[in-house]
């Protein structure tokens, strides 16, 4: 019995020794102990890096998305403007045309007191 007794007291004091440093996690290509002070310190990393990997890559999607939006804006600011620029330049053109055609009336009619004006 005391045989037994001490086998049981080395048996589970060694196997629970045993079994602390003899545990270790596959992690990737290497193994580490997560009872031990660098183990721990390893896991902690693990546990608060790889969450943090879809974060990057979202906003690193996200950003890319924007950039695109604000070109696109840009070009649509440049059309609008050159939009503008062109309707200015009918605007320009129909004055033009109503003034040559007042002088023209002018001269045809041969009246030189009434003008019209619309």
């Amino acid at each position: 019995m005391a045989d037994e007794e001490g086998d049981t007291q080395s048996g589970a004091s060694g196997s629970s020794l045993e079994e602390i440093t003899l545990v270790s996690i596959r992690v990737g290509w290497f193994y580490f102990n997560p009872v031990s002070k660098k183990g721990k310190a390893l896991h902690l990393t693990q546990m608060l890096v790889l969450p943090f990997i879809p974060i990057i890559a979202l906003i690193i999607q996200n950003g890319i998305v924007m950039n695109e939006a604000f070109d696109y804006k840009d070009e649509i600011v440049t059309l609008a403007n050159q939009v503008q620029d062109t309707v200015d330049i009918g605007q320009v053109l129909r004055a033009l045309q109503l003034e040559r055609a007042e002088v023209a009336y002018f001269v045809l009619s041969n009246a030189s007191s009434t003008l019209r004006f619309d």
